[in-house]
């Protein structure tokens, strides 16, 4: 055998140092791709879900966002975001910002995932979003499920029902205002909730005796003109599985 000469050893340090980059950038690449699968969104926390307060679902069973690919995700959360602007608008955020936040919070105590929340919303306020008939209690009285749907169809145009110059005048602002708070509630930039409870629905201060013979408490929520009402116990009434409100 032999002895190696200068130019070999010379030739082994290259092909030594050549096999230590091609391993860097191999190592370099797998974890590229382990943090694109650890946050789906692509741009860090900013874009995940608040904390989940459902239970987890079986092993096995994941949850329905939880492999979504990062655009249908944005899509889901976009879609939520706008259906709880118009929710709002429905109860009254127009006129109280921060009844966006009260919706948004009964939403998060009553689903874990964006796809499960935007479920939740069309379940419980269906007229609000026009999937179900809007009913006028008298032929004077024009509900607000009459121009919600249209803000749902048509975000950025003025109600049909309603009249358009003054709803650009008195209203165009207030809407524009709920889209952005409703944005930064499911996008988890705002982390203001207005009740210490979780709240399983929520209505006004004539709705209090029915939520209590439904097995519901009020939260006493602060800064909204509605209030939540949370299940008395973890037990839930048959009268309330419907989730629907009050």
């Amino acid at each position: 055998m032999r002895p190696r000469s200068a130019l070999d050893t010379h030739g082994l340090i290259v092909a030594i140092g050549l096999a230590l980059g091609v391993l860097y950038l191999l190592v370099e690449a797998a974890l590229a791709q382990s943090s694109l699968v650890a946050a789906p969104h692509g741009v860090g926390d900013e874009l995940s879900d608040p904390p989940k307060t459902e239970k987890a679902p079986p092993a096995g069973l994941p949850s329905a966002d939880e492999h979504a690919e990062p655009g249908a995700t944005l899509a889901i959360e976009a879609e939520l975001a706008l259906a709880l602007s118009v929710v709002s608008a429905h109860e009254g955020a127009l006129a109280n910002l921060y009844e966006t936040a009260l919706v948004w919070q009964t939403a998060e105590s009553r689903a874990s995932t964006a796809r499960g929340r935007l479920h939740f919303l069309r379940r419980h306020s269906p007229r609000a979003l026009g999937l179900a008939p809007c009913v006028r209690r008298s032929p004077e009285h024009v509900p607000n499920c009459e121009w919600t749907p249209d803000l749902l169809a048509r975000p950025s145009e003025p109600p049909r029902a309603l009249d358009a110059d003054w709803w650009r005048a008195a209203r165009a602002e207030p809407w524009a205002r709920v889209q952005r708070y409703a944005l930064a509630l499911v996008f988890g930039v705002e982390m203001w909730r207005p009740c210490a409870c979780k709240p399983f629905t929520w209505g006004y201060a004539g709705d209090l005796d029915g939520a209590l013979r439904r097995g519901l408490v009020p939260c006493g929520c602060a800064f909204v003109d509605q209030d939540g009402f949370a299940l008395a116990s973890k037990t839930l009434p048959a009268s309330v599985a419907s989730g629907g409100a009050l």
